[in-house]
């Protein structure tokens, strides 16, 4: 079956993380910490060569909770947006390999005291997956 080049997915995508941080900026101790939350967004993707390869950019939005954060933002509920590019290639039928690039900027808009600006994370990711 030949797949359209282009297609568009929306997405729910929950997410639970495991956080390191320090509290002060001075103070080389490192706290661990978490957060989890829920983010709804829109994924382009473009096949690249004979449906083995797939770029795509994704952005997303939502509300997380944060456990601890540096000084420069307050704990608790914060959003968070992403920016992503990727790519996809096919291993073998219906697995696939992943690599991205995702720009993050979680804030808690001035909500709570302090903000800070925010927080901006570049995070660099691959692996694999299966395709049902």
């Amino acid at each position: 079956m030949k797949r359209e080049k282009w297609g568009l997915d929306l997405l729910v995508k929950p997410q639970y993380n495991l956080t390191k941080f320090r509290h002060i900026d001075k103070i080389a101790d490192e706290i661990n910490g978490y957060e989890f939350g829920i983010n709804a967004g829109v994924l382009i993707r473009r096949i690249l060569f004979e449906e083995a390869q797939y770029f795509y950019g994704l952005f997303s939005s939502g509300l997380n909770y944060v456990s601890g954060t540096s000084q420069r933002q307050a704990d608790g509920f914060v959003f968070s947006d992403n920016f992503l590019i990727g790519l996809n290639e096919e291993l073998l039928e219906n697995i696939y390999f992943d690599f991205r690039s995702e720009f993050r900027h979680t804030s808690n808009v001035g909500l709570n005291h302090p903000n800070g600006e925010g927080v901006n994370d570049l995070v660099l990711s691959g692996g694999d997956y299966l395709n049902l």
